[in-house]
């Protein structure tokens, strides 16, 4: 049996980053065989997963990792994006909200509950959590993408396009993923979406 390719870097994650999901979800298999326990191989394996559209398939995979970690952070994250993808915005609320004292000062968690309450309806909720993640971070580095999450999420298209482009010119690694989150999947065919793509060269 082959040894996968230094599995502790970067490898298998750089390319789900740039969305060669196939690669990547056989890399990642690969490491498993010899790491069958890894939380971290697992997770990172079910976020490829979502990525690839089979969120189904990924939750499978998250209910593993909880059985060898109930409170594996990461793997919360995951399995709330799962949730939102398969528009189980309810259940994605329930994950994300007891993490709020944790994760109050993270900025993918405000993007992923805004995006889930304004998704779910509730954009009073989705709102709130759009002025206080604008108020938290007013300095030099804003967190862009997980604005322009709940805006896409809201509906407002011009909004989430303007703060992808000062993403885009912060160099936000989660821009990167733009391409490839379905939950920007409203955006794409966009004019100006795609010209800011091409202008991330994504």
């Amino acid at each position: 049996m082959r040894q996968p390719r230094n599995w502790r870097s970067s490898y298998p994650q750089n390319w789900r980053n740039c969305g060669y999901f196939i690669p990547a979800l056989t890399e990642l298999r690969v490491a498993l065989t010899f790491d069958p326990i890894s939380t971290f191989l697992r997770t990172l394996f079910a976020q490829t997963l979502v990525f690839t559209g089979e969120p189904d398939a990924a939750i499978a995979e998250l209910d593993r990792v909880f059985d060898l970690d109930p409170h594996y952070l990461v793997a919360k994250f995951v399995v709330a994006f799962a949730f939102e993808v398969k528009g189980l915005y309810q259940e994605a609320i329930n994950v994300l909200e007891p993490l709020r004292a944790e994760l109050e000062d993270n900025p993918n968690y405000a993007g992923f509950l805004g995006y889930a309450y304004a998704r779910l309806g509730n954009r009073v909720r989705a709102k709130g959590i759009l002025q206080d993640l604008k108020e938290r971070f007013s300095g030099d580095w804003i967190p862009g993408c997980d604005i322009a999450l709940i805006y896409t999420g809201l509906n407002d298209k011009k909004s989430a396009l303007h703060w992808l482009e000062r993403a885009g010119r912060q160099r936000s690694f989660d821009a990167m993923l733009l391409r490839v989150d379905p939950r920007f999947n409203v955006l794409h065919g966009d004019r100006d979406f795609e010209a800011l793509m091409k202008q991330f060269g994504i």
